[in-house]
This record gives structure tokens, sequence and C-alpha cells, in this order.
């Protein structure tokens, strides 16, 4: 069986995977379908077989495996970001937390996107 999600956030890829489905339907965005129609209509290429017809609908299946380990990449990442944000700055987001929690958030967010490339 083949699942759509709800939304193409997080929460309703993990939605499909709970279902325990093979593979996840998402839909191609509709102004990516419509600029490939505008293209097939002045000709730039030819996707199907009878000119005259248009896509009206497309999506990507993806298997289910492939974004449960990337949904578990991304839960890694933001609790290592979580964690090292409370080591470094306990206060961060408290009323009255001084300066120096500023930039230790600063600093701790500038290294995790830095880990990331």
């Amino acid at each position: 069986m083949v699942a759509k999600p709800h939304s193409a956030d997080i929460l309703g890829i993990e939605s499909c995977i709970a279902l325990g489905d093979k593979q996840i339907q998402i839909p191609w965005d509709s102004e990516l379908i419509e600029a490939l129609n505008v293209r097939m209509a002045h000709g730039e290429f030819q996707i199907v077989e009878i000119p005259s017809m248009i896509i009206e609908a497309a999506w990507l299946e993806v298997p289910v495996q492939k974004l449960r380990a990337v949904t578990e990449i991304i839960r890694n990442r933001v609790l290592d970001f979580s964690l090292a944000l409370e080591r470094g700055a306990p206060d961060a987001g408290e009323p009255g937390a001084d300066k120096a929690t500023s930039n230790v958030v600063a600093d701790v967010g500038r290294r995790t996107i830095e880990s990331l490339t």
C-alpha cells in the first residue's frame, strides 16, 4: 500500500511511517506542474504522447525505510542541539537571562549549523 501524508512536515511523514506502508507519495507542488504544462505548451519538451494532454497531478514515491532514516537523523540532531544548549546556557529562554546567555545560544547555534556541512 502507498500512503499519502496529510502534510509534508515531519509529523505528516511520521504518521505514514507508523501505518506500516511500504512507500509514501509526496505530491509535486501545483506551481511546478503548471510550469511544466506551460513549457510543454510552448513546445520546449514533451512528456506525454498526445500533444494536447497536460499533467494534472504528479508525485514522488519514496520508500518508507529511507524516510524513517531521515526522520531519525533529524530527531537526533534536534536532540543534540537541545542538549548542547542546555549544557551551555541552562537559562536560555528564561526571563532575565543575561547577555552572556544570548552569546552562548548564538555560539551553539553556529556550531550546530557548521556541523551539518
